[in-house]
């Protein structure tokens, strides 16, 4: 009698469980159809209130074509317990009224590269993530116990600082470029496979001027956020810019781990070039260790691109399961593209530096 009553309990339990994660996805499907995000800043500028395997995180690229001078930003967090290289993060007992007054905990690793000192790591640890404004500007605030990062204003004008203790190692003020979109906003809902989870993103293409590690440059920035009901899974993408103003992005999602061996389910590959996006098909992403330098190889029929890096930070994610993701800061060695069978060259493009990244694990 015990056991069948234990059956009947396990059997109501298991209902309501489904019940809970089948409201839990629906409610990602109506975080979009509520908000619409009409304008890039309505979704860059929010704090949301995430539903079953809910994550949410800023990314913010600065890159002086020419030089070695690029400085990146990156705040997450997630709905379960995460733990992210040696921060513990843990949002899930805020509502989202606590957290529009007190803020959210996220993890966050700022870190930069400058020519006279190399590299230097700002922020590594957990933060308390704020915002404040109104219908004008806008401000987030990260605070942790080693620096400080906040992005303040409205689109298309922004304010971008970082501080390591007092001293301010990033301070840039980010405004349109005459180079390639200004913005994009990405709709990822409702894959075939996964129906209800997906993602939205809003990408920003700015120019920015100000000083990095304290010396005086200008350049491009590339500002991102995402909002996610869905695995975090294996991916490469590498973003180029040239001094020309020219750039090139390349994304891969994979199924596999291994940056090389991974078998590739999404690939979108583009060069901006004199105001028009060209697409460039799926190329391969290749990559060894030259002595101690990490090579990078992206090539296809009618494109070359090789990449030597010169720092790296990396990030581990654990939470039941390990997702790993790495930062490498490169620069262009050489590049050659045809196009409608006309040759561009590294000479066209004028030098070259940017990103790697490679994810690898998975993340529920």
């Amino acid at each position: 009698m015990k056991k069948h009553i234990m059956r009947i309990m396990s059997r109501d339990d298991w209902k309501t469980k489904a019940r809970f994660i089948k409201g839990r996805i629906d409610a990602f499907s109506r975080i979009f159809k509520s908000r619409k995000y009409e304008a890039p800043d309505d979704l860059f500028f929010a704090i949301e209130d995430l539903p079953l395997m809910g994550k949410e995180y800023w990314f913010l690229h600065f890159c002086t074509p020419g030089s070695r001078q690029q400085a990146i930003l990156t705040f997450g967090r997630a709905l379960d317990d995460v733990k992210v290289n040696r921060t513990n993060v843990n949002t899930r007992t805020k509502r989202a009224f606590d957290m529009l007054l007190s803020g959210i905990d996220c993890a966050s690793v700022c870190w930069l590269y400058c020519e006279k000192k190399g590299k230097i790591v700002a922020i590594d640890s957990g933060v308390n993530l704020t915002l404040e404004g109104g219908a004008g500007k806008k401000m987030l605030k990260a605070t942790g116990k080693t620096g400080t990062a906040s992005i303040i204003g409205k689109y298309p004008h922004y304010h971008v600082q970082l501080k390591k203790g007092n001293k301010i190692l990033l301070n840039a003020k980010v405004k349109p470029t005459n180079a390639g979109n200004p913005f994009e906003i990405i709709h990822m809902l409702n894959p075939p496979v996964l129906r209800g989870l997906g993602a939205e993103m809003v990408n920003y293409y700015f120019d920015f001027e100000g000083k990095i590690g304290g010396k005086n440059t200008s350049g491009r920035a590339y500002l991102q956020k995402v909002v996610a009901a869905m695995p975090l899974a294996p991916w490469n993408w590498v973003r180029i810019y040239f001094k020309s103003g020219a750039s090139l992005d390349f994304f891969a999602a994979k199924t596999l781990e291994g940056s090389q061996q991974g078998i590739r389910v999404a690939c979108v590959c583009f060069l901006e070039y004199k105001g028009k996006r060209i697409k460039l098909g799926c190329p391969r992403l290749e990559s060894w260790l030259e002595g101690k330098e990490r090579r990078w190889l992206l090539h296809a029929k009618g494109l070359y691109l090789a990449l030597s890096s010169y720092a790296m930070h990396g990030f581990v994610m654990r939470s039941k399961t390990k997702f790993c993701y790495d930062e490498f800061l490169v620069e262009v060695k050489d590049f050659a593209a045809k196009i409608n069978g006309k040759e561009i060259t590294i000479d066209d493009v004028g030098a070259g530096c940017g990103i790697v990244e490679d994810a690898y694990g998975y993340l529920f």
